[in-house]
């Protein structure tokens, strides 16, 4: 099996190492899950950052307020985990036709 390798990975997750492992040399990989370390940041032939990302309770509080009124739409597309699945939700994010979230339905 081989991978296709990334100019640009945004990581959500905090797995950096996973990120640098299929960014192309040259690639960029902006994290807003994860500290990266001295030596990620001085790799010679990829470029690694945190973003840093604020959130609080007031404004968490302040969303699910708004949801509940109906006056917030979130969109969310559910997907059974399955290889098919996967690589239709890839399609649509690299097509860039989909303006929801899309979650991968692992288990229960």
């Amino acid at each position: 099996m081989s991978f296709q390798l990334w100019t640009l990975c945004f990581d959500t997750a905090g797995d950096i190492a996973g990120g640098l492992a299929v960014l192309k040399s040259g690639g960029k990989l902006v994290t807003v899950a994860g500290q990266p370390t001295p030596e990620q940041l001085a790799l010679p032939d990829k470029s690694v950052s945190f973003q840093f990302s604020h959130t609080d309770t007031a404004l968490m509080a302040g969303l699910s307020d708004l949801f509940t009124k109906g006056q917030l739409d979130i969109e969310l597309q559910t997907m059974p985990f399955t290889a098919a699945s996967v690589i239709k939700a890839h399609q649509k994010i690299e097509g860039h036709h989909t303006t929801e979230k899309l979650v991968i339905h692992v288990a229960d």
